[in-house]
């Protein structure tokens, strides 16, 4: 008996060490580094953990970002921080005075699974921790973002409570409370609070609740929610909705029933637009009838501005049917920065067999009287949209055409044709991953017409052919989108000047890298006086880039870009080898033998015709962010101007290289930033510094 009472006391004597050991590790600077290394090379298969800048102890660390990934879930964090109270690990409880965060983004790009319950919650210990998050946002499919988020959270192994302080969300502020059990039945009750600013700074109040039971597959959770103003009124907002959800059950099992008047979507989701709706809502599980089978239906009824919208979607044996109808909604209402236009008509689908099929006729009107109408009709099926047809006039869009857009495998097929004032456009073709090939067709006939009619979707980023006054472009690919090749051909004309451009490039593309080899077949500028330049690459021209976790880096071969002009010289545009992107920047151009008798055609300046520019730019960054740039010009015979000595000019490194031919050579010193500056200057009629290098540290 002795023996075995000495043994227990060992043994309880050497736990005590080895907890004692592992706590002073977990409190030494260097831990979490450590730990974070084995656990990143320990995770299960298909999960990647990376970090950076991992400082202090497992006790109280800093993790500067963090990034988790696996599958199609990523998961990435700035700022983290933490300190555990050591005293209470002795009393086997997890407590954490301080858990921040500043960014947690979330991006969720995997398929929708049935979900189930779960059958416990039960943790190994006892939890306290304060929380503080500045920002979360997901940017998957469903975007939103939430900020000021502070919570204390406690699990006392039978109970998760979360005690929300506050958050911010879209125009409101929220607090709640949150109360799970850890084991069947998994009872849930949680209350919410908010409180918003409505159309002109009205104060209002949000109230929810929620209770149920999440531990079986009938799981049902009853939810009450009630919007309304501190100062009732015919125009402030109010909302009332009461529900019964079954979070483990589809959809034909929902129900709930909601009234709104005057309400704005926006307050509630953040990109949802401005509106002010009354209506009513019943969506409900009928009882079974003779078919043995459960059935749905949802009514919808909401006025929108002066007009209404009516839904009724309806699930039987057969399938599942409903439609939308309009009745003079404008679409103003809805949102403000489209066309304003007032809609009428109907939209119907019908499921059978998982098949989708869908039917759209809206016809409208616009301000000045002009018809519109958006007509459609196509299927949705194995992961397959078809637009069998399309047919859109509205606000001088004029769209036809068909549509295929597989998911998986991705593919997309079609034939669109488009104009709007001053534009039209075509595509047609078939574009795979490995295969593929098809035509794309842009041509500006009006550019003003083109502008104004641009000018009325704010929405839409700046195009880079907008300026042009005409132009026509033409693509056309073969292959996949992995491996594409493709020609471009191209006739502009802006401001009595007119080009031509015909380019060809091949790539191969990867997740993780892309390779593409551009040739300029032709170049050729024509000035208003009928003047014309030609250029052409001397060999085709590599570029490598690469993308990984975030960062991006594209790579270059040397090149020459020969170019001729109305006189007899050759010039040439040099481009050295390079990079750009990933913290390092390095690009170098050098131009020789440039006539600046083209200046004269260029920019209408008189200018002697034996002078040659030669000119050198160069952008080199890296962790101390230099820059240099220099310029030449020469005039007969050859000369040199060794560079100057390096001096400092308003905190600015600058260094002086000239080189080319000239007839005469005068060189003087001009003050610049009261740094002495060596200059080359000519028999032009402006005198000063023609080549200098300026080396920027930052």
């Amino acid at each position: 008996m002795r023996t075995l009472l000495r043994l227990l006391l060992w043994s309880a004597l050497c736990v005590l060490v080895l907890v004692a050991a592992l706590v002073a590790w977990a409190s030494s600077d260097g831990s979490l580094a450590q730990a974070l290394r084995v656990g990143a090379a320990w995770l299960p298969q298909g999960q990647q953990l990376s970090y950076q800048n991992a400082t202090g102890s497992l006790i109280q660390g800093k993790v500067e970002k963090w990034h988790w990934q696996q599958e199609q879930l990523d998961i990435e964090g700035q700022h983290l921080q933490w300190r555990i109270n050591t005293q209470a690990l002795w009393s086997a409880q997890l407590d954490l005075p301080e858990l921040s965060l500043h960014t947690l983004t979330l991006q969720d790009e995997r398929p929708s699974r049935p979900l189930k319950a779960p059958l416990h919650l039960q943790l190994p210990v006892r939890i306290k921790a304060q929380l503080s998050l500045t920002r979360v946002a997901s940017t998957g499919a469903v975007k939103w973002q939430a900020q000021d988020i502070k919570a204390h959270y406690t699990y006392d192994k039978q109970i998760h409570q979360l005690q929300l302080q506050q958050l911010q969300w879209a125009q409101g502020r929220y607090s709640g409370q949150l109360q799970l059990q850890d084991t069947a039945p998994l009872a849930l009750q949680t209350q919410l609070q908010a409180s918003l600013t409505g159309p002109g700074n009205t104060p209002l109040k949000l109230e929810a609740s929620a209770q149920g039971q999440l531990a079986s597959a009938q799981a049902r959770i009853n939810v009450h929610a009630q919007l309304q103003a501190q100062s009732q009124g015919n125009s402030t907002p109010q909302l009332t909705l009461d529900a019964q959800l079954y979070p483990w059950q589809g959809l034909s099992q929902q129900s709930a029933q909601a009234r709104w008047r005057s309400l704005d979507a926006a307050l509630l989701w953040p990109q949802a637009p401005h509106t002010v709706l009354d209506g009513t809502l019943d969506m409900r599980a009928l009882d079974k009838g003779q078919s043995q089978q459960s059935t749905w239906q949802l009514d919808l009824n909401s006025r929108v501005g002066q007009g209404s919208v009516q839904a009724q979607a309806t699930q039987t044996a057969q399938g599942w049917q409903g439609q939308l109808k309009l009745n003079q909604i404008r679409s103003a209402d809805v949102y403000s920065a489209i066309p304003d236009t007032v809609w009428t008509g109907e939209t119907r689908f019908e499921t059978t067999n998982h098949i989708v099929r869908f039917l759209a006729d809206l016809k409208g009107q616009e301000r000045a009287g002009v018809a519109a109408h958006v007509r459609s009709q196509g299927q949705w099926s194995d992961k397959r949209l078809q637009l069998h047809s399309l047919d859109v006039r509205w606000a001088g869009l004029v769209a036809q055409g068909q549509l295929q857009v597989h998911m998986d495998p991705r593919r997309l097929q079609g034939d669109l044709q488009w104009q709007w004032p001053g534009m039209k456009g075509q595509w047609q073709g078939d574009l795979q991953a490995e295969q593929g090939q098809g035509k794309l067709s842009l041509t500006i006939t009006q550019a003003l017409q083109n502008a104004r009619w641009l000018a009325q979707w704010p929405q839409l980023p700046a195009l880079p052919w907008q300026a042009l006054s005409h132009a026509h472009a033409q693509l056309q690919w073969t292959q996949g989108w992995n491996h594409p090749q493709a020609n471009l051909q191209a006739q502009w004309l802006q401001n009595r000047w007119a080009g031509q451009l015909a380019l060809s490039a091949q790539a191969d593309v990867s997740p993780k890298k892309a390779q593409t080899r551009l040739t300029l077949e032709q170049l050729r500028i024509v000035s208003p006086s009928g003047q014309t330049w030609s250029a052409q690459l001397a060999a085709p021209l590599l570029a490598e880039h690469q993308q990984m976790r975030g960062q991006w880096q594209t790579r270059w071969t040397a090149n020459t870009l020969q170019t001729q002009g109305p006189t007899k010289e050759t010039a040439q545009l040099l481009l050295a080898e390079g990079q750009w992107g990933a913290g390092t920047h390095q690009l170098q151009l050098k131009a020789q033998n440039w006539p600046l008798a083209w200046a004269q055609a260029v920019l209408g300046i008189d200018a002697l015709s034996d002078t040659l520019i030669h000119t050198q730019a160069e952008l080199s960054t890296r962790a101390t962010h230099s820059r240099a740039a220099s310029l030449g010009l020469a005039r007969g015979g050859v000369f040199a101007c060794p560079p100057s000595k390096q001096c400092q000019c308003a905190g600015r490194a600058m260094a002086l290289v000239c080189s080319g031919t000239m007839a005469r050579r005068d060189s003087n010193r001009i003050a610049r930033d009261g740094c002495m500056v060596p200059t080359c200057t000519t028999g032009l009629a402006r005198s000063g510094p023609l080549e200098q290098s300026h080396h920027h540290q930052r």
